[in-house]
């Protein structure tokens, strides 16, 4: 048992960095201009500021093992499902994605397994 929880586990890193891998590819295919980003903040293309940008230092504040509530209280917003699968074994995996608002202002992963944060990465966080 212990060896299919840990090939599920391999099986869910895997698709999690091909999905880390798809968006860098996708936003690096882009022809738009980057938007600036200050500090967290975002314009918007009316010029209001957008408070929730993910910064470099909110991933940074995550640890493996917290909880999805957690990391959506450090973030300040829920993720997206990118994944999810689980097994008759009890091994339940969620990866959730957060992307920043505007062209190139980066985004990030997080791999959650029986509710826990087990991994995490990210692309253009500043």
């Amino acid at each position: 048992m212990d060896t299919i929880i840990k090939i599920l586990g391999i099986v869910a890193l895997l698709l999690f960095i091909l999905m880390g891998g798809t968006c860098v590819l996708a936003m690096g295919s882009c022809g738009v201009a980057m938007e600036e980003a200050n500090r967290g903040q975002s314009t918007s293309s009316s010029g209001e500021a957008q408070e929730d940008v993910i910064t470099m230092a909110d991933f940074n504040r995550l640890q493996e093992g917290m909880s999805y509530e957690r990391v959506v209280g450090v973030l300040g917003r829920e993720g997206k499902v990118m994944s999810e699968g689980g097994s008759q074994w009890g091994a339940h995996t969620v990866m959730y994605s957060w992307e920043n608002p505007g062209i190139m202002q980066g985004n990030m992963n997080a791999m959650f397994q029986n509710g826990e944060l087990v991994s995490k990465s990210q692309f253009g966080l500043r």
